[in-house]
């Protein structure tokens, strides 16, 4: 059965640039290791498939596969996904739609595709330097959030300049590592590196901008702080601190649009 397929470019306007996500329009369900075969043929950061509950209006169900594992609400996935939504497929009078996973659900106004929400309690913990292999940090300052390292550098050229060592990474107990430094044009730089999951370096990781940014909004007093991630398709991230939550904004461009056969 032929499926409606887009690839499309988070955080960017640049079709060149941003993150890439395959989204998948399903006719019907379709089992889950067909989905981690389409993750893995795509090999994108992340693939989400949508399907349109056809009993319930405005109501999407949705999966996430990197090329090697399910995920579960991907961040720039999920964007793709509302971009798409809202853009594609929702009624034209529709002022919100639901979207629905495995173990949860979430309303999005439809004019509201281009942002993400977060709680505010990710903070960046003291890590201790021995924890962690010298050649993965040997310098800088080292910190946990969540599922993920955080190493602060002291500047831009040093986040550009750092080599990761895959093998390592993938050995640390945590879901990838985080570089960051401030920059000269944005409020921050970072990369991103989660070969565990398949992706040696990811080129916008919007779930690490919730612990970047407000490590970042403490450093400089602002409320609203826009940073660039640096890859071979960066992309700009803008967050607010809206006191209760926060909000990742990123706007998102079609790449390519046709049909995917299942």
């Amino acid at each position: 059965m032929d499926n409606n397929y887009f690839i499309i470019k988070a955080f960017s306007t640049d079709p060149l640039l941003g993150n890439p996500a395959g989204v998948v329009i399903l006719d019907s369900p379709i089992a889950k290791y067909k989905m981690q075969r389409v993750a893995a043929i795509n090999g994108f950061p992340e693939t989400v498939f949508i399907h349109p509950n056809k009993r319930e209006s405005d109501v999407y169900h949705l999966w996430w596969f990197t090329p090697e594992h399910e995920v579960f609400d991907a961040g720039h996935a999920t964007l793709s996904a509302q971009y798409v939504i809202s853009n594609h497929l929702v009624a034209e009078h529709s002022q919100k739609y639901s979207l629905v996973w495995d173990n949860g659900r979430r309303e999005v106004f439809t004019h509201q595709y281009d942002r993400l929400y977060y709680p505010t309690d990710t903070k960046l913990e003291a890590f201790e330097p021995e924890q962690a292999p010298k050649k993965i940090a040997s310098r800088g300052q080292i910190y946990q959030a969540d599922e993920d390292l955080v190493i602060v550098l002291d500047a831009t050229q040093d986040v550009l300049n750092y080599k990761p060592d895959y093998n390592l990474i993938t050995e640390l107990p945590f879901r990838g590592v985080a570089i960051t430094a401030t920059d000269a044009t944005y409020d921050y730089c970072s990369r991103f590196f989660a070969p565990k999951y398949g992706v040696n370096e990811d080129f916008v990781t919007a779930s690490s901008h919730k612990y970047l940014s407000q490590y970042w909004m403490n450093k400089t007093q602002k409320k609203q702080v826009t940073g660039i991630q640096y890859s071979n398709s960066e992309g700009v991230v803008t967050v607010e601190n809206m006191e209760t939550h926060i909000e990742i904004l990123g706007k998102c461009c079609i790449y390519s649009q046709g049909e995917i056969r299942l």
